[in-house]
């Protein structure tokens, strides 16, 4: 029974000195890995939401940056070519002699021609190619005792043809296309055709195709032609037949 009694027996000073100098290094070790740990903790912490911080900017900064506009394309329907649309301020340089004169005789046909069945029709298309100060007066006119509503009625009208360009245009600094122009009358009152007449008039045209218009009127003028002067001198002489 004794064997398994084991009796204590105290340590040298010596010992316990040694002792106590072995506990205090292990303590020292336990308490700089622990502050070792905190610090890696609060910079692990930083960085965190540093990173965080920078995710949400980008994020905002992504959300609110402007993106770029859509390139839009065109088709040719005759050759299948295509490519990226000019953009409408540029358009006008593209614009072929043919199309600026084309709008021309369209300008003219329908300020000068009559048919009661269209005259709303036409009135509008000189409205949506016509500058304020020329639509205005021939606004008046129309409206006038003068006008061909009031000398036609619903029996009669006036159609025009063999309208030609006098020379080519001429070609301002501020785009403006200058066209002397001839065209015949052909009036048919009732049931009774009026001799035929030879008019001679100018006429100036810009174009805006960016120009803000009216749904209806964007639809009557496409290439955003511009009319800003028309005068054709009256009174139109005879067309002479022989």
């Amino acid at each position: 029974m004794n064997d398994f009694i084991h009796h204590g027996t105290a340590l040298p000073p010596e010992a316990r000195q040694a002792q106590y100098k072995e506990n205090r290094t292990h303590f020292r070790l336990v308490e700089a890995l622990r502050k070792q740990q905190t610090r890696l903790g609060y910079l692990c912490g930083i960085t965190g939401l540093a990173a965080a911080g920078c995710m949400a900017f980008a994020s905002v900064y992504m959300a609110s940056r402007p993106s770029p506009p859509p390139i839009a394309y065109v088709i040719n329907q005759q050759t299948g070519e295509f490519g990226p649309a000019v953009p409408l301020s540029d358009a006008p340089r593209y614009y072929t002699s043919v199309m600026i004169e084309g709008e021309a005789r369209d300008y003219i046909d329908r300020r000068e021609s009559y048919f009661p069945q269209l005259d709303k029709v036409y009135w509008a298309k000189v409205r949506a190619m016509s500058d304020v100060a020329v639509f205005t007066p021939y606004d008046a006119f129309v409206n006038s005792r003068e006008s061909p509503k009031r000398e036609f009625g619903l029996t009669g009208s006036i159609t025009i043809d063999n309208v030609h360009m006098l020379g080519e245009p001429l070609r301002s600094e501020d785009n403006t296309y200058g066209y002397q122009f001839s065209f015949d009358r052909h009036p048919v009152k009732g049931s009774s055709i009026l001799p035929v007449e030879t008019c001679k008039g100018s006429l100036g045209l810009q174009f805006h195709p960016d120009i803000k218009l009216f749904a209806e009127d964007a639809q009557l003028n496409r290439m955003g032609t511009e009319v800003v002067g028309y005068e054709v001198i009256k009174p139109c002489k005879l067309k002479d037949t022989h």
